[in-house]
Order: C-alpha cells, then sequence, then structure tokens
C-alpha cells in the first residue's frame, strides 16, 4: 500500500529555551583568580562575566553576585 502525499512539506521550526543557574560561590572564586588584590569595578564584573560566556541576566543576579564578592573580600568601585 502506498502513502499519498497531500499538501506542500512545511519547514519546522524549532525554539529551545533553557535556562541554568550558576553558584555564585564557583563565579566568586574565578574572580578571585582574575582579580587576586580584590578591587574590581562594575565595568570589570560585566566583563568578566562575559569572559565566562554569561551575557544574559538580570540586575538581581548581578545584585548577588556583587554581594557575594563583597562577602568575600572584594571592594567594588562604580568607576
Amino acid at each position: 500500500m502506498s502513502l499519498k502525499k497531500i499538501g506542500f512539506p512545511v519547514k519546522l521550526e524549532i525554539i529551545k529555551k533553557g535556562s541554568f543557574s550558576i553558584n555564585e560561590n564557583v563565579l566568586a572564586e574565578k574572580f578571585l583568580q582574575n582579580w587576586p588584590n580584590k578591587q574590581i569595578t562594575v565595568d570589570n564584573i560585566h566583563e568578566g562575566l562575559k569572559q565566562m560566556g554569561i551575557d544574559n541576566y538580570s540586575s538581581e543576579d548581578l545584585s548577588g553576585i556583587m554581594n557575594r564578592l563583597q562577602a568575600v573580600g572584594f571592594s567594588i568601585n562604580s568607576k
């Protein structure tokens, strides 16, 4: 028995959305390796996260990372 093809081929669009979380302690350890003098700016944090492959984060995430960095002894300057 043969199959009859009816209609036109339609391209399927597959949209994958996923999320994951990174432990703030791991991020603080990475920053500690890159900035051993513990003097960092907000721009350095953005650059460091970008270098680690993290480019889509909320202000709440950034605030949590900044709090963790301050907890381990970092001094964060605005400029």
